[in-house]
């Protein structure tokens, strides 16, 4: 990954060993099925930490009901532009990264190769109060670079909303004895980090789930500025 910006982060020169997480896991699934793919996630995440959300809301947006979708760090990572303010109390989602994002950073062969993750994604919102729990699902494409969901993890859904992980299968990366020690990661300039997941806690109106340094399943505010996140990518 090249040096650069991203929707306002300082972006630095990284090199990353990309595991394969899973082969041909969602073929034939979908709303249009899904073709022969390799789901990899990088060892390590990147040495910028960056927040799920500019506040602590994990609620979507009028535009865009699946919170990951109108999350500041789905922006970040595919470079566009999802700042909103179409929301429930006009509270700011999202950020302009239209500029170039963390998938702009890495090399061009390797962009050509990716393709979208389809995915049933969870939707949380209304226009009468914020959602403590997601109320449906729909099918999106959830971007070039992604995170995976708690299902996909750990093999269980345990924060998260049954609509986060509705069509969800482990990856075998994360599977087993040897899968539990997989899901530890660091970044280049320090030890053990906790990682972002795609999916929102349930329960509240405030959080997001991720993986803690430890290995434990959590969340937490969706501003926090001391969470990272691996590089997740579909070749297809």
């Amino acid at each position: 990954m090249s040096a650069g910006s991203a929707g306002g982060y300082s972006i630095s020169a990284q090199t990353f060993n990309a595991q394969i997480a899973g082969i041909d896991t969602y073929w034939g699934f979908g709303d249009a099925a899904i073709v022969h793919h390799i789901d990899f996630i990088t060892k390590t995440c990147m040495d910028t930490a960056i927040q799920w959300q500019p506040n602590d809301n994990n609620n979507g947006t009028a535009d865009k009901a699946n919170p990951w979708i109108s999350s500041k760090l789905y922006a970040v990572l595919n470079g566009v532009n999802n700042y909103s303010t179409n929301a429930y109390n006009s509270v700011a989602h999202g950020v302009d990264a239209s500029a170039g994002g963390i998938l702009q950073l890495l090399p061009t062969a390797l962009q050509d190769c990716m393709v979208q993750k389809r995915q049933l994604l969870e939707s949380k919102y209304s226009v009468s109060g914020l959602l403590i729990s997601s109320n449906s699902f729909a099918w999106a494409d959830m971007g070039k670079l992604w995170l995976p969901n708690e299902v996909e993890l750990y093999g269980a859904q345990i924060w998260s909303h049954v609509y986060s992980n509705s069509n969800a299968i482990q990856y075998p990366l994360f599977a087993g004895v040897a899968g539990c020690k997989g899901r530890l990661k660091t970044n280049s300039i320090s030890s053990r980090v906790s990682w972002w997941l795609a999916t929102t806690l349930s329960g509240a109106s405030t959080h997001a789930c991720l993986l803690l340094s430890t290995g434990v399943a959590s969340n937490t505010p969706c501003s926090s500025s001391s969470i990272y996140a691996p590089l997740c990518f579909r070749i297809g």
